[in-house]
């Protein structure tokens, strides 16, 4: 196998790549589709539905195994469903009943530790092929297709309740198969087939702490459509898709949302040809797995089994400057005293070591940090709150 070794220099973080290629595990066990929800709780993931499907499975990578699991229940198959994971419970909505516009509102709740599934309440309306993800104990659902048109919506879960609130809509408009993720509790989603089958390039982010959308940065590559998206560290990815239904796009971007700038990586790119649409995707760790979905080999729609990983390890870079934040004494063995922008209040600090693990986690106003637990090396300090995070790098001696 040909070795690619790339050094990527981002204004905050740096991701470094060691054999960063794509490379196939075991065949996905419940069959070729495309359009299947999949989520990570622990150490393991969970795969199921898809076109023609209510199947689902858990994935083990230790030994690169699939397990079948309790059928998603409700009588329907689940094409372009989405899904959220909320303190440990895998949630999977909507769907497309039979691949033909017959889309419904069925949520249901998944519990690992007793393989069992629990009716949950309905989507505020049918849908298929949204963007959906948790943050802070809550689930969101962003745009979709209700039968017979994208929409703009947006859509908050509280488990505790039970119950689905309509939040501020998508801006930039109707969107179906919207491709995204979440970094520092803030959503960023864009992409998706905003007119008819025509791809968008438009990009956003949503904080749902604040209701409040902003436009980030135009996505570099051609304009597209159900695409693969994930986030490993603070560094989010997407890339493949599709275009109405004649394109079908095998490049690979990463976004840093602290300087709102896309980089190419081709270290990351598919092998042409090959199922790059409504693809599943997941992270356990510092590896992202995608598989199944569609291509148009042929001039035909055919579908995979095949799932892919590539190992991501975010580091620190050494030419990183610090943006925003001071700290002293630098290098220091005991306590960081931390000085912020004037009116800053924090909410929480978090460190990370050179190969991105993350050594401390303390939610605190305090601008004082008891660093002793640490040994000596470099460190990336994280600090944040609900509206904006600042990083800088220190010493421990």
């Amino acid at each position: 196998m040909r070795k690619l070794f790339t050094i990527l220099v981002m204004l905050l973080v740096s991701t470094s790549y060691s054999f960063s290629q794509w490379t196939q595990i075991s065949n996905y066990a419940g069959g070729a589709t495309d359009g299947a929800p999949a989520f990570t709780i622990g150490n393991y993931a969970y795969v199921g539905g898809g076109i023609g499907s209510k199947e689902f499975y858990k994935f083990d990578p230790t030994n690169d195994s699939w397990t079948k699991l309790a059928d998603i229940p409700s009588g329907f198959n689940r094409g372009w469903a989405f899904s959220f994971v909320i303190n440990g419970i895998g949630y999977v909505c909507g769907g497309d009943k039979t691949g033909s516009f017959d889309v419904y509102k069925d949520v249901r709740a998944y519990d690992p530790a007793t393989d069992t599934w629990t009716q949950k309440a309905d989507l505020p309306i049918a849908m298929d092929g949204a963007f959906a993800c948790s943050v802070n104990g809550k689930g969101y659902v962003i745009g979709g297709f209700n039968g017979s048109a994208a929409v703009s919506t947006t859509y908050e879960y509280n488990p505790s309740t039970d119950s689905w609130i309509t939040k501020a809509s998508y801006p930039g408009g109707q969107a179906i198969f919207p491709s995204g993720f979440v970094i520092n509790n803030k959503i960023y989603v864009g992409l998706g087939s905003i007119s008819g089958m025509a791809g968008s390039k438009l990009f956003y982010e949503y904080n749902p702490a604040t209701n409040a959308w902003n436009q980030k940065a135009t996505f570099p590559g051609s304009a597209r459509q159900a695409c693969i998206g994930f986030a490993v560290g603070n560094v989010g990815y997407i890339g493949g898709g599709e275009e109405n239904y004649s394109a079908m796009y095998y490049d690979f971007y990463k976004y840093n949302p602290y300087a709102d700038t896309w980089t190419k990586d081709n270290s990351l790119n598919m092998q042409n040809g090959t199922a790059a649409a409504w693809c599943s995707s997941f992270v356990i760790g510092t590896t992202a797995y995608y598989g199944l979905g569609a291509s148009f080999a042929g001039g035909n729609l055919s579908y995979s089994n095949k799932f892919y990983k590539t190992s991501l390890t975010v580091g620190i870079n050494e030419n990183q400057t610090e943006i925003n934040v001071k700290i002293f004494p630098n290098p220091t063995a005991e306590k960081l005293n931390i000085v912020l922008p004037e009116g800053y209040i924090p909410s929480n600090y978090k460190i990370y070591n050179t190969i991105g693990k993350k050594c401390i986690n303390i939610n605190t106003e305090s601008n004082i940090l008891d660093i002793s637990s640490l040994k000596s090396g470099v460190y990336l300090l994280e600090v944040s709150n609900q509206e904006a995070s600042y990083w800088t790098k220190f010493i421990v001696k």
